[in-house]
């Protein structure tokens, strides 16, 4: 079973507990991890998605990765703590990179993302872009981009940095980069868009009985998606997959997965189109502050 051919692979899961559910899942062992590579590589999976701060994820997808497979790997620079920069900050910046790299067993990555993008905001935070160009101008990674988290700060961002690569947040009940017409004006200056948290961390696949009480603010959201995919006779992971997938100025959609089996699952789905008459309206949350996921931590005990 190929994958669409937006349909990325997301690795933070082979380093470190991630998501709603991160106390239930442990990143996989070798031999599982290995079987996720084995089946992304089947899939045809086209891009990777990584960090330096994921663990040991780029340690483990470098020394897994089928030698046979070639995607184009993306990674990240550190989160650097809050406070001034110096030129040391980008040389350390460069090493990070160059540690990826080794981790990864390449030469050089399709694209290095700035990890925390506040940070080129921060008093000498032109080190840091300054230290990202030269490794541009040198050859030793191709585009160089940010992950970012709403309008205000990709406008911010946009004044010091004319990134080439962005990766955001959008699902079906986060659209407001959407509609805001921001994917509209990234795609006109020819920015490639990689879309995260497409299931909100796995929040939007929670039961009823499995919201956390911090967090019910998203069952009218989830009822709602339920009664959607039903409506159509598709499941809920379809919908939020191929709602994502479907996006024109979207260039890839990054999923991670603890198993194997979850991976191939995933890739079938992404060949399955939705049905015309589905809803891909905004489902309906009151709470903002739910659709971002640094915040559960003050609601719930992850």
């Amino acid at each position: 079973m190929r994958a669409h051919s937006k349909l990325a692979l997301g690795t933070v899961q082979l380093g470190l507990r991630y998501g709603i559910r991160e106390r239930e899942y442990k990143p996989p062992s070798p031999e599982e991890a290995s079987a996720i590579l084995a089946t992304a590589a089947t899939c045809g999976m086209n891009f990777v998605d990584t960090a330096f701060e994921y663990g040991e994820s780029e340690e483990v997808l470098g020394s897994l990765r089928p030698r046979e497979w070639r995607p184009r790997l993306i990674t990240k620079t550190p989160k650097f703590r809050e406070g001034a920069f110096f030129p040391k900050t980008g040389r350390w910046l460069q090493k990070a990179y160059e540690l990826s790299c080794t981790d990864l067993r390449v030469e050089s990555c399709y694209a290095l993302l700035v990890h925390d993008p506040g940070n080129l905001l921060q008093p000498g935070g032109h080190h840091l872009i300054e230290a990202i160009r030269a490794l541009k101008q040198s050859g030793k990674v191709g585009k160089i981009g940010v992950s970012a988290y709403d309008r205000r700060q990709i406008v911010e961002v946009s004044k010091v940095f004319p990134f080439e690569m962005i990766q955001l947040p959008i699902n079906l009940a986060d659209q407001r980069l959407l509609r805001d017409g921001t994917l509209h004006e990234l795609r006109s200056r020819g920015v490639e868009i990689l879309v995260r948290s497409a299931f909100l961390q796995g929040a939007l696949l929670l039961e009823p009985d499995e919201v956390p009480a911090g967090m019910q603010g998203l069952n009218p959201a989830l009822a709602e998606l339920k009664r959607r995919s039903a409506e159509v006779g598709v499941s809920v992971i379809h919908a939020l997959l191929r709602f994502a997938l479907d996006l024109a100025e979207v260039d890839a959609v990054v999923v991670g997965v603890n198993r194997a089996a979850q991976l191939k699952e995933l890739c079938g789905f992404s060949q399955q189109p939705l049905p015309a008459n589905f809803n891909r309206s905004p489902l309906p949350v009151s709470d903002e502050e739910l659709l971002n996921p640094g915040t559960w931590n003050r609601r719930i005990n992850i």
